[in-house]
């Protein structure tokens, strides 16, 4: 009997509440689990995507150095 009742609710909520109500989403939780991500990006990127950009570019710089020396 309690299912019939539960699915009747369901039924009759829009789609976001049944959405949230079959999978639980916990609003703090999850905005703390979006800002820890934007904060683990922003450290990603600080430290570690734009030295190895910057790597790459001297790289690049001294392969076309190389390639620009006529040989012998």
């Amino acid at each position: 009997m309690n299912v019939l009742l539960l699915a009747a609710q369901l039924e009759s909520s829009g789609r976001p509440e049944r959405i949230v109500t079959t999978f639980g989403v916990d609003w703090p939780h999850l905005l703390a689990q979006v800002v820890s991500f934007c904060i683990v990006c922003f450290i990603l990127y600080r430290f570690a995507y734009r030295p190895v950009l910057k790597i790459l570019e001297v790289r690049r710089q001294q392969i076309a150095q190389g390639l620009a020396i006529p040989s012998k």
